[in-house]
């Protein structure tokens, strides 16, 4: 289970799907706190990076993990 109280801003993270998103930032809110950007526009989840539903209108996948960084020779 991932944690996305171990991210921080312009982290990049890893969606269910394959996708990549980025972490932007934790609002006070109670159910769906975390905030994160991908191509299609910004998103909620869950502490456990979970789409949850009432919290995002669009489909969407979950969080799975940071997601690898690229290695520069």
């Amino acid at each position: 289970m991932f944690d996305m109280n171990l991210c921080k801003s312009g982290d990049k993270l890893l969606k269910r799907n394959g996708m990549r998103a980025v972490y932007v930032e934790r609002m006070d809110r109670s159910f769906c706190p975390h905030v994160v950007r991908d191509c299609s526009g910004f998103a909620t989840r869950t502490n456990e990076g979970k789409v949850a539903d009432g919290c995002n209108l669009m489909v969407d996948y979950d969080i799975v993990g940071f997601a690898p960084k690229r290695k520069f020779f």
